[in-house]
């Protein structure tokens, strides 16, 4: 399962109850206007947050990405200089 052209014994479903993965697709569609996806990490921090993170309080997961390969499987990939900015950016280091 997964990479350019999933071929292995298990489909996706392997992986997912049907029943529990409508119900999350249902919950994530009513909080729809609070949900954004698909967007480069530093444009959506910046965008939401431009002064900073300071203090809110706030749940955001920024996919991790694949260092070595992310120029091909991701819309936005960064290189090194993207990491660094984006560490200092969200209050982390390297």
């Amino acid at each position: 399962m997964g990479g350019y052209a999933p071929s292995g014994r298990w489909s996706m479903d392997a992986r997912f109850y049907r029943e529990s993965l409508a119900a999350r697709v249902l919950a994530a569609f009513e909080r729809r206007e609070r949900i954004c996806l698909n967007k480069d990490a530093q444009w959506f921090l910046i965008e939401r947050f431009p002064r900073g993170l300071g203090r809110k309080r706030i749940l955001a997961y920024l996919d991790p990405p694949d260092y070595v390969n992310g120029h091909v499987l991701y819309l936005h990939a960064y290189k090194d200089k993207g990491h660094r900015e984006l560490a200092i950016f969200s209050g982390g280091s390297l």
